[in-house]
């Protein structure tokens, strides 16, 4: 190739080299430009995005500031109208306690001059005192009433000062007794008449209408006139209707002050239950103040009592025995601290001293013959039956006997496996004295082969008769035996005796006597169990506790209506009342025609009067 174009060849070829180069530096620049082009538009987007977010910010700021200048305006004016009624009502209170001590004044201006009249009669001084006082207690209302003037002017002193509590006493008997003193005769004048009082039917339609549905024949004869009588203070104004002993359709209001509580005898489960209701009863529907008289009738006779309200009687409804505490020897006619005495005036002394208008009292047959005579003596008295041993006239059941039955029960289930383990004949000594419910009910709920009672004189031949036949067939005997059973033409089984007690026989023992004596006739051994106190002790059984609140509530009920001198029975399912009269002293025994007894004999029982054939 000539050297021209060897020339010419590389001029082009580096020409294109440098345009090459050339082009790639301006794409280069031309790709920077474009980014920065970008950039500054993402730029001036946000900045223009955030400036309307703060634009309107502020203007949402304006918008709140003006909405709270709106706000303080509004409450300024508020607190300028609250200033002029302030002001208004303190120069209407200022104005009327001015005017209010004008007339005042002259009154009491009056009052003193009368008060120093020589001419005037002393019973008419006392009036004109207790005016002059009236008037005073008046001023110093008014005075009570220009301090809130001083309050909101910031102008009041408060000046600290003893209070003559004996001045304001007086003040409060100044106001009553001119006309109270002359009733201090020591009687009743014969032409006395309570006076009539004006109506408030808006106060006191409700509490009428409350007290007349106790007694629905009131709501047909109607209130025709209030007056004022000596037992219209009803506590909380709940007073109670009840027709007049002695004039017939005539109804009066009356109302209670303080009920006396007392439980007698030995210990129960469910006396707590009743305890509990009265209270709770009284309390709620009435207002009376409920007053514990602790330990029986000695507390009457020694003045131990406790206040019972509803945080009193909290938590008790389960609790065995009595939180008032109990005696089984304290009888007030015949005081065993006394040598025997009769001390019953004091207990009636110290049930006037405690303000009792009545009394209700748990216990046996002993318990309501004391009551009967209290209620003799002028003691108002409502009685309600306990007892395990449910030996109490004119009711079906008693609490506390349920809850023994299940004692008795469960420890012949008990008893059961050791005789059948054993090939023995277990014997079960029960409560109940001279009854056999115990005995009867516990030993059918616990599957007795054999049943004594009391009332069913029983021959050891016969019992030693079921007891052999047992041994050849099952192998052991269940013997289930009233404390106060006892065999043919044979008396009953002692085991203690106290001479100062009302009931001075301590059955007991009699279980380990026929234990004794039917050991030589059979091949088993013969164990006897004597079950005691076992049976009153503990937490009582549901239906006690129902059974217990029921006689309770019923109990309260005829306090309210005024029925004393009664005892609360159940008869089938139905609550009812018989007179003390009729239950005092006296016992209930199983009688022979009982179902339970028929029951018993139906289903093979021995009952140790009859000698299998």
């Amino acid at each position: 190739m000539p050297v021209r174009d060897v020339a010419k060849h590389g001029a082009m070829a580096g020409f294109s080299k440098a345009y090459l180069a050339m082009l790639l530096v301006s794409g280069i620049v031309a790709w920077w430009l474009v980014l920065a082009h970008k950039s500054r538009q993402v730029a001036q987007e946000e900045s223009n995005r955030q400036t309307h977010l703060l634009m309107r910010e502020i203007e949402s700021h304006r918008q709140t500031d003006a909405a709270l200048q709106t706000a303080r305006q509004v409450a300024e004016r508020a607190r300028h109208a609250a200033d002029q009624a302030n002001q208004a009502k303190s120069r209407y209170i200022s104005a009327i306690s001015h005017e209010l001590r004008t007339p005042l004044n002259s009154i009491l201006g009056y009052a003193q001059l009368m008060g120093e009249d020589t001419s005037v009669p002393a019973h008419r001084k006392q009036a004109i005192h207790v005016i002059k006082r009236g008037g005073e207690h008046l001023l110093s209302l008014i005075e009570g009433t220009l301090d809130i003037a001083r309050i909101e002017s910031g102008k009041l002193t408060l000046q600290v000062k003893p209070m003559r509590f004996a001045d304001t006493v007086h003040e409060m008997v100044g106001m009553f007794e001119p006309v109270c003193a002359p009733w201090n005769i020591g009687r009743i004048p014969a032409d006395f008449a309570f006076g009539e009082i004006p109506p408030d039917w808006d106060r006191m339609t409700p509490y009428l209408e409350q007290a007349m549905k106790r007694v629905p024949i009131s709501m047909e004869v109607g209130v025709k006139k209030f007056f004022c009588g000596p037992e219209s203070f009803t506590p909380d104004l709940r007073p109670i209707v009840g027709e007049a002993p002695e004039l017939a359709n005539y109804f009066v209001c009356a109302g209670l002050n303080s009920i006396g509580i007392l439980t007698g005898g030995g210990d129960c489960p469910g006396l707590n239950a009743v305890i509990r209701a009265v209270t709770l009863a009284l309390v709620h529907e009435c207002g009376a103040r409920v007053t514990g008289i602790r330990r029986g009738f000695l507390g009457l006779l020694t003045h131990e009592v406790l206040p019972l309200d509803v945080a009193a009687v909290a938590g008790i409804l389960a609790q065995g025995g009595t939180i008032l505490g109990t005696h089984n020897r304290c009888d007030p006619f015949h005081y065993f601290g006394a040598g025997g005495a009769d001390v019953s005036d004091l207990a009636l002394a110290n049930a006037a001293a405690l303000g009792l208008d009545g009394l209700v009292v748990i216990g046996g047959d002993g318990t309501m013959a004391i009551a009967h005579q209290l209620h003799q003596r002028g003691l108002p008295v409502v009685g309600v039956p306990k007892t395990i041993d449910n030996d109490l006239c004119h009711t079906d059941r008693s609490f506390g006997f349920d809850s023994a039955v299940a004692v008795v029960a469960e420890a012949l289930d008990r008893l059961e496996t050791t005789a059948r383990s054993h090939g023995r004949v277990m014997i079960a000594e029960t409560m109940g004295r001279y009854a056999g419910w115990i005995a009867l009910e516990g030993g059918m709920a616990g599957a007795a082969d054999v049943i004594l009672l009391p009332e069913v004189p029983w021959t050891l031949e016969a019992v030693a008769d079921r007891c052999r036949a047992r041994e050849s067939r099952e192998g052991y005997t269940l013997i289930c035996i009233a404390e106060g059973a006892h065999a043919a033409g044979a008396g009953l089984s002692v085991a203690q005796t106290i001479a100062d007690s009302p009931d001075p026989l301590r059955l007991g023992g009699v279980g380990a006597l026929l234990a004794h004596q039917l050991q030589p006739l059979l091949h088993s051994e013969v164990r006897a169990t004597l079950l005691g106190h076992v049976q009153r002790g503990g937490s009582p059984t549901p239906f006690d506790r129902v059974l217990a609140t029921r006689f309770g509530w019923h109990a309260a009920e005829q306090v309210r209506q005024g029925r004393w001198g009664h005892m609360v029975v159940l008869q089938g399912d139905r609550l009812g009342v018989v007179p003390l009269a009729d239950v005092a002293g006296r016992n209930r025994p199983v009688p022979a025609d009982s179902p339970t007894l028929a029951a018993a004999r139906a289903l093979g029982v021995c009952l140790g009067d009859t000698v299998a054939g």
